[in-house]
């Protein structure tokens, strides 16, 4: 189904300098996402009783959808070459789902779709169903073609919403088993981890299965990729030592000669390069051991150190960052007796909180652009943030609102 929303004042666009980048960044637009609605994270936690539950949980509660939802609820974005803008929303309308008229019948992953080169104009939506909330991908093959995963369907879309290709995605998973998917640093391939067994690798381009891996200890394959192989930080035996390891698909993974007791979070770049990340600082390294070029987090910020969580674009020429600072946060007032006869009712404590996005030149690495992130109500770092394969645009969402910015 496809809805197109009237032209309302939902837009906003401003200038920006990053005082440590090279140049100005630019916001092109401030997109309210509330007329097209987005689940609000006050919705998804609402406690309600869960639905004719098993003797062992009668009297119990839960929130949010009963398999779980997608991006936390927040939704995801992706960019094609041609900054054509993917907008991909949950929603959630079944059983204890909060009404809302806006959502429509059925849960659904709703696409708002946006053109770059007129931005103001209202995006259009497609809608597709889906079983699952929770078992949702969104992203875009090498060739533009959108790609959507719902309803167990993996699917090449065409403009219209109409799927030009599909396969089915069989459900294996299981109660608090990963699901996921993620592609290589072209974007030609995809891994669908379908539990802690189960793996499907697929060509975006032709949706043919490459491979399918089953092994009868949990799957380890969860690192960034190339076509070929994936690289992640892997634990020594017992201790708390980190190698850097390289594995083919489905195969058994080797120690990179070099680097033992490593002390950062690996990313591919391409087949001979990976970016190197820890708190404080990013480098560009060869798995032959060579340092490119090594740059220091901006002041007084953190760096997201999570496997696989710095991104590259596609055309492998610039990296974005989550940065994180450091806030005191006051507690509400403790109910706990104990804390009120001590006078420890009253408390702070210290948080990492999601500040910025940072996007740094693979080339030399030099810092071009720092892109606010709004802060939440809540201390959770769940701001979605895609680069385009060119590297030249930045879209962050968060709390119901997606922000364009054109870089450097």
């Amino acid at each position: 189904m496809r809805w197109d929303f009237g032209r309302r004042s939902l837009f906003a666009a401003i200038g920006m300098l990053c005082l440590d980048c090279a140049g100005a960044q630019t916001k092109l637009l401030t997109l309210d996402l509330t007329p097209f609605g987005v689940m609000t994270q006050a919705e998804l936690r609402v406690q309600y009783p869960i639905p004719n539950p098993p003797p062992a949980q009668a009297g119990y509660t839960t929130s949010g959808p009963l398999g779980g939802i997608a991006w936390s609820g927040v939704g995801e974005v992706a960019i094609d070459s041609q900054e054509r803008i993917y907008v991909g929303l949950p929603l959630w309308t079944s059983g204890a789902a909060p009404k809302n008229a806006l959502r429509g019948t059925g849960d659904k992953l709703r696409v708002l779709v946006l053109a770059t080169a007129d931005i103001s104009a209202a995006p259009h939506t497609l809608d597709f169903p889906t079983q699952s909330l929770d078992r949702l991908d969104l992203r875009v093959a090498p060739d533009d073609t959108l790609l959507v995963l719902a309803d167990d369907q993996l699917m090449r879309v065409d403009g219209t919403g109409r799927p030009i290709a599909k396969i089915a995605v069989p459900n294996k998973q299981q109660a608090f088993e990963a699901w996921y998917v993620s592609e290589s640093n072209t974007g030609r391939t995809l891994r669908l981890s379908l539990n802690d067994k189960f793996l499907m690798l697929v060509d975006s381009r032709t949706l043919a299965v490459l491979k399918q891996c089953q092994p009868t200890t949990s799957l380890t394959d969860e690192g960034t990729m190339t076509d070929d192989f994936e690289l992640d930080s892997r634990l020594e035996g017992n201790t708390l030592k980190r190698d850097l390891t390289r594995q083919p698909f489905c195969g058994k993974n080797e120690t990179v000669a070099g680097f033992t007791d490593i002390g950062f979070v690996p990313t591919i770049v391409d087949e001979t390069r990976f970016l190197a990340v820890a708190d404080s600082t990013i480098a560009l390294r060869t798995l032959t051991g060579q340092t490119l070029w090594s740059a220091k987090a901006p002041q007084d910020r953190r760096l997201e150190t999570g496997e696989g969580q710095p991104l590259v674009s596609r055309q492998g020429n610039r990296v974005a960052v989550r940065l994180f600072k450091t806030v005191q946060v006051h507690l509400p007032a403790s109910l706990n007796p104990e804390d009120q006869i001590n006078g420890t009712w009253d408390k702070t404590r210290t948080e990492q909180v999601e500040d910025a996005i940072a996007v740094w030149d693979l080339a030399g690495g030099n810092l071009v652009a720092q892109v606010p992130v709004p802060p939440g109500a809540d201390y959770e770092p769940n701001a979605q943030f895609t680069l385009s394969p060119n590297g030249r645009l930045l879209t962050v969402l968060k709390q119901g609102t997606l922000s364009v910015w054109r870089l450097p």
